[in-house]
């Protein structure tokens, strides 16, 4: 019994596929959501996909939101106000102008407010004030921000208008049934209210919502037919004529309310639909039906009938899994949902199925694909071989020999006009009279490939070498292919000859030899090794492609040059591939044991396909592959065969949504006033400096297989590949305004063209900041200040003692000293001869003291610190001392400054340096000039330089004596360089730095 309710579902499975027109319909792969993905109970009915991306699943547990990766679950918690009021959520979802989300659970009006990741509620109280607690389902929300709420069910049903912006309700009359559903005019507005699973009986009530609320019921007792069947679901369907699809108990039911007809649909090919939860358009041609009995039917809207199913509980992989569907739901982007009452939720996106999978092979292992001259198909798979007509598409599966021996065809090639076929070990050909392969006899060895050369010779490569095979005499002859000479008995699994008529033999499993003519032979002109098996071939232009084992080899045709392509450098992976198939675009088809590749080889990027393209599974096959001469590409592999037109593959058109789901600070959990995908912008401390982010793209065709890239702006510069993942961390950000933007692509590579984008500030520290700069600048300029001012006062100071200290020693000192020098001359004129030496001697040794305070006096005056003063005292004694001695005086200045203020200490030793060498010129000196020259030396330096023109053997100096001492301690005190010369002359050079 077991057996037949099998073979029962296997037939309508075909009937599925085979019975749809090419185009509107295709077998679909489901993804699928359930307790153990996070849902809060497998039993789901309402489902609504925002305007944000996420998809919102009610049940009888709390709210789940889905996000393609995860699900967060919302439900009632006690004693927070913002939670949800009940677990049990009654109605769809409705959102408004702020994309907040409006609902009923059984307790309640809620609603989502999204800036803040929490729900407000509200309870409608009755005249008397009382608060109504239990029974809500809402059904609509109209253009005037009113959501239709029924409160209470039955002879207690009440229709109420919640006004979701005063949040005031407006009762507006009594209303039966469960469910509740609109009837739409042109302009949206809400003309009729549908009821079912109604108090009074088992049909509908249609309600006028305005008074004075015309009621009429339809499918009541007097209509049994529909009666009986218990009307409990409602779709409004607008074609050229409008008409309802009624869900009932027993089947669906087509009603056309302008001419009142109907028609019932409770069967499909003789089977029983049973009960009909839902239906939803598709397009404008197809519906899908909830059957509870079959699963999910496909009903053609122009021709009124049932032209295909989707059987629950598929046994093969990514099949419908839910056995009993509540809700069907269409998403702005194509996906269709379908919640269940105990099975979780199966989606499925309209775009996203790519590849024919076709249903008679499916489960076989296909093992070769050829195609006749006349445009026949045959097929070797497990059971036997198939043929199959592409115009008619038909198919017609045989097994005569090949199953007894429990061996498939491995080849089929056509020979003088007939199609011949081997197994692994045999030689057979087609019998078109009796419709079989007919054994004719053994091969030489195991068959490893079979090739036809440009000439029309066959060659069979076998565990023995390689032949070539003819028919002489209608006789088939294998015999030795000498042409290859030593090759001849190579292991050889893939041959092919190339339009030059070069040959290239894949052998030991390794390397390819290629070999060119010479004369009736073959000799090799190239090897090309550690390839592993090379399987297929195409030319292209000069390059000829290879199909091996460990990746896509090109080779250049004119010089035998190869490159094993990669995936880092060439944008293609190195799979284990079993064929190359050119398409007019361009781009390059290639099976492997991951899927299907299509590679764009100008671009140097790929594409791989997965399961829910269509794949009949991820491992194909050697040799299953074929090219049609319509442009079809065919490839088979271990659990089935596709079928597809490259022209026609398109991609899901739909780029992801992005948000961002979890942000951590310092890895602890951040916390917002706004829910953090809300943000636009972020502003954090100094401290709060690393930053993790989980985002999510958001679309649902393969949800798992999106893309995501993201580029922390003025932090990197490029964008970083996230892959499936989407997370994000930033360790140790320095202060800064950075823009932390995301970008994704769906499954079929199709990118979002705006990337999403937020603005994050981390503040400096305090002392990093401009106020702190500029306070600390006041600050540092005020203690500057001060300390200037309170130099300058200092120097004031000084300046006015030095002034007074040598006003004090001049008149004081001075008076004194000059008074004892004129005592000392008038005592010499009336003092006896003895006493004449000891009196000049004073007088001397006064005007000396008399002498060296005023260079004291000078030295110490503030009021003579400019270079010209003491140019000034220089002149005064040079003229004093030189001119009683007939030595004519020169005093140069070479770019320096008159006025440039000059160290007191730097100032007096100068002026003694230069008085001391004047004296010392004045005193011992032959000559009758003397120089000094002041010169500027380097940036703030001066030199000095004094020389004599004496002659030095004349000259009488005292070069040991106290005059050079003086020099050089003077000179060490101001930090200068002294040199003395007498070579020629007396020079003394002086520099200051």
């Amino acid at each position: 019994m077991f057996s037949l309710i099998k073979i029962k579902v296997r037939l309508l499975w075909l009937i599925a596929l085979f019975a749809i027109s090419p185009g509107i319909f295709h077998a679909q792969t489901f993804h699928y959501l359930s307790p153990e993905e996070g849902l809060s109970q497998a039993s789901n009915d309402f489902i609504y996909h925002d305007s944000k991306g996420f998809v919102w699943l009610s049940s009888i547990d709390g709210l789940n939101r889905f996000d393609g990766k995860s699900v967060k679950v919302y439900k009632s918690i006690s004693g927070d106000s913002t939670s949800l009021l009940g677990n049990i959520i009654t109605s769809s979802f409705y959102e408004d102008e702020q994309s907040n989300l409006w609902f009923t659970s059984y307790e309640g009006i809620h609603c989502y407010i999204r800036e803040k990741d929490h729900f407000q509620h509200f309870q409608i109280k009755d005249k008397q004030g009382v608060s109504l607690k239990e029974d809500y389902h809402a059904f609509y929300l109209d253009q005037q921000d009113q959501l239709w709420v029924r409160v209470g069910i039955g002879v207690k049903g009440k229709l109420y208008l919640f006004n979701t912006q005063t949040k005031i309700p407006i009762l507006r009359c009594a209303i039966d049934g469960q469910h509740n559903f609109p009837v739409l005019d042109e302009t949206g507005k809400v003309k009729q209210i549908v009821s079912c699973n109604l108090n009074t009986n088992s049909g509908i009530t249609v309600l006028v919502p305005q008074a004075p609320f015309e009621l009429v019921t339809f499918f009541d007792e007097t209509q049994t037919e529909v009666a009986a069947m218990e009307v409990i679901h409602f779709n409004q369907v607008k074609e050229e004529e409008e008409v309802w699809f009624l869900g009932t108990k027993k089947g669906l039911v087509l009603f056309y309310p302008k001419s009142q007809n109907y028609r019932i649909f409770d069967k499909f090919n003789d089977l029983q639909i049973g009960q009909v939860t839902s239906s939803i358009s598709v397009n404008d041609s197809i519906a899908w039906v909830a059957s509870s009995s079959l699963g999910i039917l496909v009903f053609n809207k122009k021709t009124a009938q049932f032209t295909g199913l989707i059987p629950a509980n598929n046994p093969e992989k990514l099949g419908l899994s839910v056995r009993t569907a509540n809700k069907l739901y269409k998403d702005h982007q194509e996906n269709i949902w379908i919640s269940s009452f105990s099975s979780g939720v199966n989606y499925t996106n309209l775009t996203k199925q790519k590849f024919d999978n076709l249903d008679a092979f499916t489960g076989q292992s296909v093992k070769a694909i050829f195609e006749t001259r006349s445009g026949e198909l045959f097929c070797s798979h497990g059971r036997g071989f198939t043929t199959y007509y592409p115009t008619a598409e038909k198919n017609e599966e045989l097994s005569p020999v090949l199953l007894a021996n429990k061996k498939s065809i491995q080849f089929f090639f056509e020979h003088n006009g007939g199609l011949w076929a081997t197994d692994l070990s045999r030689l057979l050909k087609w019998n078109k009279a009796q419709r079989q392969f007919e054994y004719i006899q053994n091969l030489p060895s195991y068959i490893l490939y079979v090739y036809q050369l440009r000439d029309g010779r066959t060659l069979f490569a076998t565990y023995s070498g390689i032949y070539e095979f003819e028919v002489i005499d209608n006789a088939a002859v294998f015999t030795p292919f000498q042409a290859l000479g030593e090759h001849q008995q190579a292991l050889a699994t893939s041959i092919y000859e190339t339009q030059e008529g070069l040959l290239y033999l894949a052998v030991d499993a390794s390397k390819v030899l290629i070999l060119e003519a010479d004369g009736n032979n073959y000799r090799v002109s190239r090897e090309i090794e550690g390839i592993g098996y090379a399987k297929d071939y195409q030319e292209e232009g000069h390059s000829l492609w290879i199909a091996t084992s460990t990746g896509l080899l090109k080779v250049n045709k004119k010089d035998g040059a190869s490159e094993l392509l990669n995936e880092a450098e060439d944008g293609i992976p190195n799979e284990n591939y079993y064929c190359v198939i050119p398409d007019a675009s361009g781009s390059f088809w290639l099976s492997c044991n991951k899927g299907v590749i299509r590679y764009f080889p100008e671009e140097k990027r790929h594409h791989r396909y997965t399961l829910f393209d269509g794949l009949q599974a991820y491992e194909y096959n050697t040799n299953a592959f074929l090219k049609t001469s319509n442009g079809e590409i065919w490839l088979g592999g271990t659990k089935g065969l596709n079928r597809f037109s490259p022209e026609h593959i398109k991609n899901a058109p739909y780029a992801p949504q992005i948000q961002i789901t979890r942000l951590q600070v310092n890895d602890e959990l951040f916390v917002t006033t706004k829910q953090i995908g809300e943000l636009k912008e972020l502003e954090l401390d100094y401290h709060e400096n690393t930053l993790s982010f989980d985002f999510v793209a958001l679309e649902y065709s393969d949800p798992k297989n999106n893309r995501l890239q993201y580029q922390l702006k003025n932090h990197e510069n490029t964008w970083v590949d996230a892959e499936k993942n989407g997370f994000a961390r930033y360790s140790n950000l320095p202060p800064g305004n950075y823009q932390f933007k995301i970008k994704a692509s769906n499954s079929d590579g199709v990118w979002n063209e705006q990337p999403y984008s937020l603005n994050i500030a981390i503040r400096k520290p305090w002392w990093q900041t401009w106020w702190f700069y500029l306070t600390s600048l006041v600050t540092v300029s005020a203690i500057v200040y001060s300390i200037a001012m309170y130099r300058l006062q200092q120097a004031l100071k000084i300046e006015r003692i030095r002034v007074k200290i040598s006003s004090d020693l001049h008149d004081d000192v001075g008076s004194v000293l000059a008074g004892l020098t004129m005592q000392t001359e008038i005592l010499t004129q009336t003092a006896s001869e003895e006493r004449q030496p000891q009196l000049h001697r004073i007088s001397e040794m006064s005007r000396s003291a008399m002498s060296r305070m005023r260079d004291t006096v000078w030295a110490i005056d503030a009021r003579k610190d400019k270079f010209k003063n003491l140019l000034d005292r220089i002149r005064e004694h040079a003229m004093e001392t030189l001119e009683l001695k007939n030595i004519m005086f020169d005093l140069k200045i070479l770019d320096i400054s008159l006025d440039k203020k000059m160290p007191t200490q730097i100032r007096q030793n100068l002026y003694l340096i230069c008085k001391e060498a004047i004296t010392n010129t004045a005193k011992h000196s032959n000559g009758d000039e003397f120089q000094i020259t002041f010169l500027k030396h380097g940036r703030n330096g001066i030199q000095l330089i004094i020389q004599d023109n004496g002659r030095i053997e004349n000259k009488v100096l005292k070069t040991s004596g106290l005059g050079m001492s003086n020099l050089q301690m003077r000179a060490k005190e101001i930090g200068a360089k002294l040199e003395i010369n007498t070579d020629n002359g007396f020079l003394i050079q002086l520099t200051i730095l």
